[in-house]
């Protein structure tokens, strides 16, 4: 997905169940327009024990958001023509995007995004760019659907020898079911192009919901494991609505443990002047 790192809410969810999540860019454009507030959120992901790196930077203005993310794979070792190591070398993404959310009614929300990509890798670079376009429609108070169309449009990218190749439209897809008021399942999937369909599923419980002080708790399953192990745990802090604090951790059993931190400020009630 051309930019798209998920937020540790997301990936204690399972990590693909991301088309879902009102008020969050990260997971659905269509999710700014019911965003009332403008917000900075920072994410930190060390994957599979340090051996890829990423993190976001998106600031929301109400229904607009603009984000910047990272993605840096070190140690990747060079190979000659002949088989022969020459050392090695390491891959390098940038992403910014500027996305767009609308509410067309009480239940139907649209949105929409534009990506600009940069990568390098073995002393080459090369630039390309994208459209997602996403939606989610509320059923009722308890059940909400969502869905993004990502990397709409040619665009290259650089693998791990400097080559390129064309990046795949991909489609995600979600549910989420509130059964009850403190509870919130949630299922995805994801399919691009010829590769085999991801799917995920998730669950959320409240533990404390206050004026001062929201706490709760997540676990989710990758049914593909394409981006972590098949299991993800995490929690979510909110402080007065200004301050929100999520983490998710995983262990795939073969690459190692991945840990994802995201910090969250809501700017018009952080610096509200009191009445």
């Amino acid at each position: 997905m051309s930019g798209e790192i998920g937020s540790a809410r997301i990936s204690g969810l399972g990590g693909i169940n991301n088309s879902i999540a009102r008020d969050d860019p990260q997971a659905n454009p269509a999710g700014l327009a019911s965003s009332k507030d403008s917000k900075v959120m920072s994410t930190y992901e060390e994957r599979f024990s340090g051996s890829l790196t990423d993190g976001s930077l998106c600031m929301t203005l109400k229904n607009l958001a603009f984000k910047v993310d990272y993605v840096t794979v070190p140690g990747i070792e060079k190979y000659n023509e002949a088989g022969d190591r020459e050392g090695e070398t390491s891959l390098n993404e940038w992403y910014l995007s500027a996305m767009y959310g609308l509410q067309l009614s009480q239940a139907l929300s649209l949105g929409a995004g534009v990506n600009m990509i940069s990568r390098s890798a073995n002393r080459q670079s090369n630039f390309g760019g994208s459209i997602s376009l996403g939606a989610q429609y509320r059923l009722s108070d308890t059940i909400s659907l969502g869905a993004v169309v990502d990397d709409i449009g040619a665009q290259s990218s650089l693998n791990r020898q400097g080559r390129t190749h064309l990046i795949p439209t991909t489609l995600r897809a979600g549910l989420q079911v509130s059964p009850f008021e403190k509870i919130h399942l949630v299922g995805g999937g994801a399919f691009a192009g010829t590769l085999r369909p991801e799917w995920s599923l998730g669950a959320e419980y409240d533990l404390l919901n206050s004026d001062n002080l929201e706490l709760s708790v997540r676990a989710g399953y990758d049914g593909g494991r394409r981006l972590y192990g098949p299991l993800s745990i995490g929690f979510g802090v909110n402080i007065q609505g200004m301050v929100q604090l999520d983490y998710a951790n995983n262990v795939h059993p073969v690459l190692g443990n991945t840990s994802v931190f995201s910090l969250t400020f809501a700017i018009d009630k952080l610096f509200r002047q009191p009445q």
